[in-house]
């Protein structure tokens, strides 16, 4: 099989890079599985990626695959850097990007729809075992992977979508520095809200709303947050602390919807559930520990409801 590549050089060794056609990956390339070689492959992570491909079909991307050819290649060279190499019949093996290879082999069992779709790659001629192994090596043990936190950000997703906009706004528009009040990076934090969790939260919210309409929804995440961030924005040491938990944004999130059952109630509701649970000070210690579940939540909510009377009281008294 010919194809059009770019030629250069790694490490005294030939080196291609071009595009490999869908269809054309199972007839060229060897998927075999050699634990000497390269790691094993993991079934769901493959179903996972199939499943990306299906859906996306002529969108879904690709960096490239780096694979290794097992003998020298006969190239002609067209101009430049720029030939056309010939290669047998599963001749090529995989130094990174076996999944990637073995999920678009199994969604071609069932969407002819990617045959033309192309995967770039990287080819390197003529590679001895121990230099493929430790190529995988150096790619694997030196790649970052991409946290939930940071990927929940590129989600297209209405919650993560709303969550930006309403980001987005704030930072333009609103009234209070709204960058100052979310962690972007970590996953926990004592004085921010991690922005994860406010994908999590319009989660809830979107799924409990009957409605389609995105400028009802977002209205209603947008009161939520607006007026959850102007109670904490002044708040310090322990208080602080509690309240940008996620397990707290979920107890009053769940707080809130369980006494919602219409939409027009929700706007009300959240006024209402904000200003009555969060609390400038605590004059107890909540012990009943942090798990995410809804007897937590309970807990929580029963927390802050006995600390508010407690603040009651003590006004009362003095006055």
């Amino acid at each position: 099989m010919k194809i059009t590549v770019i030629k250069d050089e790694w490490n005294n060794k030939a080196c291609y890079v071009g595009f490999i056609q869908f269809e054309d990956i199972g007839k060229i390339i060897d998927a075999t599985q050699d634990q000497a070689m390269n790691r094993l492959v993991k079934e769901k992570r493959v179903d996972n990626i199939s499943t990306y491909i299906q859906k996306e079909k002529k969108k879904c991307f690709f960096p490239p695959v780096v694979l290794n050819c097992r003998k020298r290649l006969v190239f002609k060279e067209i101009n430049n850097n720029v030939c056309e190499i010939d290669i047998e019949k599963k001749s090529l093996t995989i130094i990174d990007g076996q999944h990637r290879i073995n999920a678009i082999n199994k969604a071609m069992g069932t969407c002819n729809e990617i045959k033309n779709n192309n995967l770039p790659f990287i080819l390197i001629e003529n590679i001895e075992e121990q230099e493929h192994r430790n190529l995988f090596n150096l790619i694997n043990e030196n790649s970052v992977n991409v946290e939930s936190t940071v990927s929940a950000r590129f989600d297209i997703s209405k919650e993560n979508l709303f969550g930006l906009r309403f980001v987005h706004e704030e930072m333009e528009h609103g009234q209070i520095n709204i960058k100052d009040l979310i962690e972007w990076e970590a996953k926990q934090s004592t004085d921010k809200v991690c922005y994860l969790f406010i994908t999590q939260v319009n989660k809830k919210f979107i799924n409990h709303m009957h409605t389609t309409d995105d400028e009802e929804i977002y209205s209603i995440l947008k009161l939520f947050w607006i007026t959850y961030f102007n109670k904490i924005i002044n708040l310090t040491g322990c208080a602080k602390k509690f309240y940008v938990k996620k397990v707290t944004l979920m107890a009053i999130c769940k707080h809130i919807l369980d006494n919602s059952t219409l939409m027009e109630e929700l706007e009300e509701k959240i006024t209402k559930a904000i200003e009555e649970l969060i609390l400038d000070e605590f004059k107890n210690e909540y012990k009943d520990g942090y798990t995410q579940s809804n007897n937590t939540y309970n807990n929580i909510i029963e927390f802050l409801k006995n600390e508010k009377e407690c603040i009651s009281d003590k006004e009362k008294i003095a006055i």
